[in-house]
Order: C-alpha cells, then sequence, then structure tokens
C-alpha cells in the first residue's frame, strides 16, 4: 500500500466529499438575492469536487431535483423566492449533489410547519434508503427524532448521558434525564403538567459542578453523583447511560 500526502486543502475536500450538512434554516434560504442560483447552488459540488463535466453535471442535478421532488423550472430562481420547506429540499439537493456518505442533518425540519415536517421526515427516509445514507440526525424534538432514528445519544451539558436503540431509549430510558424528556414531551390523552419543579436548578457552564452534572435536578442522585462523574456504561442489552443510579 502507497500512502500520499494531502495538503490541508484537500483533505477538507475530501471530507466534505464524504460528509455533508443540512442546517434547521438552510444558508442558501439567507444566500443574498441576485447571487446564484439554484443551479449553481447545485452544479457547485459536482464542479469542485468531482470535475464532472457540464453534460454529466446536467443529468445528474436532474436526478437529485427527481429524488427530493422538485421541479426543473427552480434551477433559474434565486433562494430567496422559495419557502421553507422548498428551501429545506434544496440544502438537502445540494448536500446529495457532493454524493456523501453521511449526511449531518443539523435540526432539519425545526423551522417549518407540522405538515411540512411530515414531508421532510419521508422524503429523508426514502433518500436514505435510495442513496444509502447514514445520517446523524441532531433535533430537539424527540417525536421527530424517535420517527427518524436507528440509534439515539442523548446529552447533558455537552456529554452523551444515554445511547441505546431508539426503540429501547424512548421504551424504558436508563438515564433520569432520558425520562425528564420523554415526560416533557406532548402526548395524546395525558394531561400538560410540568416535568419538574420550578425550583429546578441548572448547571453554570462557567462554573461546572463536580460529579454528575445533571445531579441537582435528579430525583435519584445521591452523595456519589455529586462526588464522581458517572461513565457511560452498558447497563444491558447495549443500553448505555452515564449513571452511578440508573432508571428502570
Amino acid at each position: 500500500m502507497t500512502l500520499i500526502p494531502l495538503s490541508r486543502r484537500m483533505v477538507g475536500v475530501l471530507a466534505f466529499a464524504a460528509l455533508s450538512v443540512s442546517l434547521a434554516l438552510p444558508a442558501i434560504a439567507r444566500t443574498p438575492p441576485g447571487v446564484l442560483v439554484v443551479g449553481q447552488i447545485l452544479e457547485a459540488p459536482l464542479k469542485l469536487l468531482h470535475a464532472m463535466p457540464a453534460d454529466k453535471r446536467a443529468a445528474r442535478i436532474d436526478g437529485i431535483l427527481d429524488a427530493v421532488n422538485l421541479h426543473a423550472e427552480f434551477l433559474d430562481r434565486y433562494p430567496h423566492e422559495f419557502s421553507g420547506g422548498q428551501a429545506q429540499r434544496i440544502a438537502i439537493a445540494r448536500a446529495l449533489a457532493a454524493a456523501p456518505r453521511i449526511l449531518v442533518l443539523d435540526e432539519p425540519v425545526s423551522a417549518l410547519d407540522v405538515s411540512m415536517q411530515a414531508q421532510v421526515v419521508n422524503l429523508l427516509a426514502r433518500l436514505k434508503d435510495a442513496f444509502d445514507l447514514t445520517y446523524v440526525f441532531i433535533s430537539h424534538d424527540l417525536a421527530v427524532v424517535e420517527a427518524v432514528a436507528d440509534r439515539v445519544a442523548v446529552m447533558y451539558f455537552g456529554r452523551i448521558v444515554e445511547l441505546a436503540p431508539a426503540r429501547q431509549i424512548f421504551a424504558h430510558p436508563r438515564h433520569h434525564y432520558t425520562a425528564l424528556l420523554a415526560r416533557s414531551a406532548p402526548a395524546v390523552g395525558r394531561p400538560l403538567a410540568a416535568p419538574e419543579g420550578a425550583d429546578a436548578e441548572l448547571p453554570d457552564p462557567q462554573n461546572p459542578p463536580r460529579g454528575c452534572a445533571f445531579a441537582k435536578r435528579c430525583p435519584a442522585a445521591t452523595d456519589v453523583c455529586r462526588r464522581v462523574e458517572p461513565p457511560l456504561e452498558d447497563k444491558g442489552s447495549a443500553q448505555y447511560a452515564a449513571c452511578h443510579h440508573p432508571a428502570g
């Protein structure tokens, strides 16, 4: 095997080719009017990453537009002319143009209404199979996470506190913060109530607490929780939790 040294720029280019990003408010929606039309935006990764000739670029863009349910006439329009749902589809199309293996979706539906959220989630499910993609899906919406994810990592205070298959983590959370999140989500037939007291104290990021960052809010906390940070450990059935006294 021959290893070829790469410049910092080439490392970045290759990383982008394998990894694409779609955000809650697509950057293309904030593109100043008159700068780039949609066709130019979709064409850029094909030219810069794949050095694709013009005829193949046109065919590739047609295929991507069809995959995300957008019309060819959109190519000559500017991003600010589109609705939020259309702009998100264009952002997904641009990410797909790079032919990534991993697509990072940071709050991709949070800026959309409920009906449009469902459309985009269904689209992502179809694209995942069609393009053999892996998603890293970042969201605060538990219902969307449950619908999309195969495996879920729950973070608190910048640290993963629970990691498990999606069905397990929603049915039987082992970390008390995960359980709190589940109680906080609205559910049909369940009366609305505060999941914790109004005096619940959040940790100070400027002065991080010793031990478990969730200890002051945790109903199961003991002295060891306030002294020793719990490691992320397998609590059985491939369900990992960073908790001295796991729930369930």
